[in-house]
């Protein structure tokens, strides 16, 4: 491929390794193709055990940090201890962290950890979020603007209180009958649409309708679906998508919600 131009050899390799063990094969190479892969790997990590968090500290303590952390823009958590300073590390290091994705467990303890990562301006937080409402005190974040809540909606805590800044909201209401922890209380949205939030601009609910085929749906969840669906016909920043269609990547679902808005508003013009 010595007759083509560097630049295009580098972008053809780079989208050959779009898969990650495709990426780890061509990052075998050659010195140059490793050099253009390794870097796209790191644009979204998973700490999926200790030893993945204590190799990335590893990484970010070498010699090639430098290059490498600028790349990283997402973390994901799995249930992980987080070593002491590695919040301060990845603050002075990962100038384009801008997402943080964790489990519900985890919330308040690992946000203390990243206290001073006030560039983070997008929170997924996995899981049940009555147990972190209820025995976890969710944590103030004034600087996050995506707040997404993939599988719950919160119960008990003051929006206005944890996220001033939000502009970007997303929960799921799931009202199977096998669990009553899913259930969306529609005094909640209201707050979130109230006057107090004047800088929300997307509200994005996933309803699974499991209940039509397995059960027989329980009370207020009918009343709870038509307010659903008047308030999306009322106010023009609410997106109700079925559970089925939200999309493992973060940025494809705001991206959709924010593309709906967005040709409502051409539709009012």
């Amino acid at each position: 491929m010595d007759q083509f131009p560097v630049e295009l050899v580098a972008k053809i390799f780079k989208l050959a390794a779009c898969e990650i063990h495709t990426a780890i094969s061509l990052a075998r190479v050659s010195k140059p193709v490793h050099s253009w892969i390794i870097p796209s790997l790191y644009k979204s990590i998973h700490l999926r055990s200790d030893t993945d968090t204590m190799l990335l500290q590893r990484t970010l303590h070498g010699s090639s940090a430098m290059v490498l952390a600028p790349k990283i823009k997402t973390i994901s958590f799995g249930f992980v201890h987080v070593p002491p300073g590695f919040g301060d590390l990845l603050s002075q290091i990962c100038t384009n962290l801008y997402h943080i994705n964790l489990s519900h467990h985890d919330l308040s303890d690992m946000m203390k950890s990243f206290r001073t990562l006030n560039r983070v301006q997008w929170l997924t937080v996995q899981g049940q979020l009555r147990i972190v409402e209820l025995y976890h005190p969710i944590p103030y974040l004034g600087n996050v603007t995506h707040l997404h809540f993939p599988e719950d909606s919160p119960y008990y805590f003051h929006f206005q209180d944890s996220f001033p800044s939000v502009t970007h909201f997303s929960c799921a209401y799931r009202p199977a009958a096998i669990s009553s922890g899913y259930k969306l209380r529609p005094g909640f949205l209201k707050q979130v649409l109230a006057k107090s939030n004047p800088g929300m601009q997307v509200i994005v609910v996933h309803v699974s309708l499991e209940w039509v085929l397995q059960s027989v749906p329980g009370a207020g969840d009918e009343e709870m679906l038509a307010y659903l669906e008047k308030l999306e016909k009322e106010d023009k920043r609410v997106v109700v998508r079925p559970y089925e269609d939200l999309e493992d990547d973060v940025e494809a679902m705001w991206n959709y919600a924010d593309g709906v808005i967005a040709k409502r508003e051409t539709s009012l013009q």
